[in-house]
């Protein structure tokens, strides 16, 4: 095995003395100056683990050490697992759901978004107590408020209020915003849109026809993209007004259409992770001829007696 070849170091614990590995040694293959002619590639399977690799290409699980240095795997969450598995990881990275609004509130993570049940003009008369959520982010180009954990259920046409923590109070105080609605008024209150899954929020818009990236502020009108756009910050959606308003771009369609955009694809935080996380199923395995060589040249790289020493393997 791997560190059975480290030399041991002494470290002080307290008052007594300890023989440890020295597990700040560090090896490492360079990419820059090593040869494509020393590695095969392999594609991992879904559940096979890095014994299984080792087993099956060099025919010694306890050589699977060797399948996680050359490709500077240092983690679980670096090897492929398989999608089922990625999955997991996924929702819990992404835990919770993207709710959109019009407005563009200055929301911090760790407010809090409730339920609002009565307003008077501009102001919040009543709330329900049983349905909050906790904001973890807040993406502003697709105006989506990220919340999670929390209590209770929304649903798309609810009106929704935000507040925070007063550090000094302790208290809980409503945040104000411009209204989209009359944008020469402060508001404390906006109406949820369209909710999804976090980890199905788009990351960014493509057209069908030839993947180009769309602007979520370019303006979208009879069921096609036009060569304008609205100002990223502009919030007034009445549809009557003359003025440049929200209520003309491809994203207030987005959100008031349940996601559907004719003519436009989601490129979603899940599309975006799911292929990042497949491009670790391929990786490079030392060519079986080069195997006695680098196994004996590494297991004399860690038998030093510099401690933490670091060393850069070319081949």
């Amino acid at each position: 095995m791997y560190f059975n070849k480290f030399s041991t170091i002494e470290y002080t614990i307290g008052s007594r003395n300890y023989q440890l590995l020295d597990i700040f040694t560090k090896v490492s293959i360079l990419g820059d100056y090593t040869t494509s002619n020393a590695f095969d590639q392999y594609v991992i399977q879904e559940g096979e683990t890095p014994d299984d690799v080792a087993t099956l290409v060099y025919g010694d699980p306890n050589l699977s050490w060797l399948i996680l240095l050359t490709n500077n795997i240092y983690s679980e969450d670096e090897w492929y697992s398989g999608d089922s598995a990625f999955a997991t990881l996924l929702d819990k990275k992404y835990g919770g759901e993207a709710y959109y609004i019009t407005n563009l509130p200055d929301l911090k993570e760790g407010d809090v978004m409730v339920k609002v049940l009565t307003t008077s003009g501009q102001t919040v008369s009543s709330i329900d107590e049983t349905k909050y959520r906790i904001i973890s982010g807040f993406d502003k180009t697709f105006r989506s408020v990220w919340g999670k954990g929390g209590a209770g259920t929304f649903s798309a046409g609810d009106t929704v209020m935000f507040g925070r923590r007063n550090t000094q109070t302790g208290a809980v105080d409503i945040l104000n915003f411009v209204s989209s609605s009359d944008i020469t008024l402060n508001t404390q209150h906006t109406t949820v849109n369209f909710i999804e899954e976090k980890k199905n929020s788009p990351y960014y818009l493509l057209q069908y026809t030839n993947d180009v990236v769309v602007p979520p502020n370019v303006v979208f009108s009879g069921g096609e993209i036009q060569s304008t756009y609205v100002p990223s910050n502009t919030i007034f959606t009445d549809p009557l007004s003359t003025e440049t308003n929200f209520a003309n771009t491809l994203l207030y369609y987005y959100m008031t259409n349940s996601g559907v955009v004719p003519g436009i694809q989601k490129f979603s935080y899940y599309t975006k992770e799911l292929n990042k996380y497949r491009e670790r199923q391929i990786i490079s395995v030392i060519k079986r001829y080069l195997l006695p060589d680098i196994v004996s040249t590494i297991q004399n790289l860690v038998k030093t007696k510099e401690i933490g020493r670091r060393v850069a393997l070319g081949l």
